[in-house]
């Protein structure tokens, strides 16, 4: 039980509100709570702090039991008190409220261990668990309950051993309804410990992740292929998720995209699961950068972009001034060219063709000796910035171009 030793403010901030609603009456509601709370001398509030709960009702969406709560979770106050305190006043439906949103949160934290062992030694098989008070265990060798001798305990113990005992065995952790299964522990007997499971050779887990996908570094327009293998039986499923958000059409061991872009940038995670438990991989860090072109000058914006920095620093040249060319000649006295490629937006799906144009059409303008800066992803409001900064470029002599990837136009 000591994972529910945690602070209250663990709670999501609408299971609060809720339970504050429960709270805020006179009958069986938030003072009463603090009288039981009270009994433990941290949670003692003082008359003021009680007026100041009282006072919320003057505020149009005021709560004092939610005021109260706060209190109490500044004070470190741990789920499993504040159940035992709701308990004692006799507050049935927001210990409901609470046991069920807990029981979300079963975690087991020790895991049954496979064993070798000789016959008429001794085993024990241990499972524990974080989560709600009054969590329950329950052994299975294989798709049978063991009904005898285990009395709902993390532990089973086998004793004499006999081949009676070889076997998979697993755990199931429940509060109410809702549950959670160990990994499979095997219990083999003789006096080759080097022997592997004939189900899963050296593998301590009936679902084991054999194969972790990578962090990797990419560049803009190429592929992505992260790979999650396992073993498992019943067999595995997969899902993958993308800074924690699931990812609907990748449920194979491979996650594979084809041409990415900085919206594929960030954490990925796989959920490996079967019949009876899940296991999560680990985080695969992905990198998005600028796409190697010969010559060419890319620049990822973010929040901070400033047009001008970004063409000076790109083109390595000062505006010409109208004083500094006297000549009468009519040629090029520099060649400058903005590409813009624009590939995700708000309700479309995101487009792979820009960066594939801005890329040929860098190395088509490079080869007439362009100097070439290629933006990413701009808003209106940066394109007319960049637009604006690049027209100040065109001075005498001076040849631009300036292209989207859909749009294109000699300015």
């Amino acid at each position: 039980m000591d994972g529910f030793k945690m602070c209250i403010d663990a709670l999501k901030e609408n299971v609060l509100i809720k339970l504050s609603q429960m709270l805020d009456n006179s009958t069986c509601g938030w003072r009463q709570l603090a009288t039981a709370a009270a009994k433990h001398p941290k949670f003692q509030c003082s008359e003021k702090e009680m007026t100041s709960c009282s006072l919320q009702v003057l505020h149009p969406t005021g709560s004092p039991a939610r005021y109260f709560l706060a209190r109490l979770s500044d004070r470190r106050c741990a789920v499993d008190f504040l159940i035992n305190c709701l308990k004692e006043i006799d507050h049935q439906e927001a210990v409901q409220l609470i046991s069920t949103t807990m029981a979300e949160l079963i975690r087991i934290t020790a895991q049954p261990q496979s064993q070798h062992a000789t016959p008429g030694s001794q085993v024990v098989l241990t499972c524990r668990a974080s989560g709600p008070p009054g969590l329950t265990y329950q052994w299975f060798k294989g798709s049978e309950e063991i009904s005898d001798q285990t009395g709902g305990s993390p532990q089973l113990v086998l004793f004499p051993l006999s081949p009676a005992h070889q076997g998979h065995y697993i755990c199931r952790v429940s509060h109410g309804e809702k549950y959670v299964f160990s990994q499979w522990a095997h219990i083999r007997l003789g006096s080759s410990p080097g022997s592997g499971s004939s189900l899963f050779p050296g593998s301590v887990s009936g679902l084991q992740i054999v194969g972790q996908p990578r962090s990797q570094v990419v560049s803009e327009g190429a592929g992505l292929r992260l790979e999650c293998r396992a073993k498992a039986n019943p067999p595995a499923q997969f899902q993958w998720f993308h800074n924690s958000n699931p990812l609907p059409q990748k449920r194979t061991p491979v996650l594979e995209i084809s041409c990415v872009t900085t919206e594929h940038r960030g954490e990925y995670r796989c959920k490996v699961f079967n019949l009876y438990h899940e296991v999560w991989s680990d985080s695969a860090a992905v990198s998005i950068e600028p796409s190697t072109l010969s010559g060419a000058s890319w620049v990822e914006v973010d929040r901070d972009f400033d047009s001008q920095e970004v063409f000076r620093s790109t083109f390595g040249m000062q505006q010409t001034s109208e004083e500094s060319s006297s000549s009468k000649s009519f040629y090029a006295t520099d060649k400058v060219a903005l590409l813009i490629g624009n590939m995700n937006y708000l309700h479309h799906t995101p487009l792979c063709a820009p960066i594939c144009d801005v890329h040929e059409l860098t190395n088509l303008l490079r080869q007439m000796d362009f100097k070439v800066v290629s933006l990413l992803d701009l808003n209106w409001q940066e394109m007319q910035n960049a637009v604006a900064e690049f027209l100040m470029l065109l001075d005498r002599g001076v040849y631009g171009q300036c292209c989207s990837p859909h749009e294109q136009r000699d300015e």
